[in-house]
């Protein structure tokens, strides 16, 4: 019960996957909505996989890579102007992927599921996939869209320097 809502706590206020999930409410984009869980939860698998096999992927830090990825993300953001309309596909495909990529990144989630499944315990490895991709991340979304549609605040250039401060923690730290 623990590992579960500290799992969905941090998931929740994780960028850049709620910051995506907010733009996506806002833009009332619902197959968005659907695509950027299930783009963390394939993230999340291939790294719990890399890390149960032990594998190494091409002797490159995944941190540097994901964190390299998120800043690029978060300045494109920030310069962008904030839109009403809907979003293209180029951007929708690049949302993705970096979703994709950020949760590849070995960390606690898979770092978790992975110990469960070598221990055997299925509940341990669902409950990381329920708490983080599916509900956490959601949940955060909704309460970023919402937070600053009464705040009135530009969710791009807020968003776009959380996406910054991760990119930064994910290289440096």
């Amino acid at each position: 019960m623990l590992l579960g809502i500290s799992l969905l706590f941090l998931a929740a206020i994780w960028p850049p996957y709620n910051v995506f999930i907010a733009e996506s409410i806002v833009k009332n984009d619902k197959w968005m909505l659907f695509a950027i869980p299930f783009s963390s939860i394939l993230g999340l698998t291939l790294s719990v996989l890399m890390i149960f096999w032990g594998a190494e992927v091409l002797g490159f830090s995944l941190s540097i890579i994901g964190g390299i990825v998120v800043i690029l993300l978060g300045i494109k953001m920030f310069l962008s102007p904030p839109t009403e309309g809907k979003v293209n596909l180029e951007e929708k495909v690049s949302m993705l992927f970096t979703v994709f990529l950020v949760s590849a990144i070995p960390g606690v989630y898979a770092f978790t599921a992975a110990a469960g499944l070598q221990k055997g315990d299925i509940f341990q490895v669902l409950t990381v996939y329920l708490a983080g991709p599916i509900l956490g991340i959601t949940l955060g979304g909704f309460l970023l869209a919402f937070g600053f549609k009464i705040s009135k605040l530009p969710l791009n250039k807020v968003g776009s320097l959380l996406l910054l401060l991760i990119g930064i923690k994910m290289i440096f730290f």
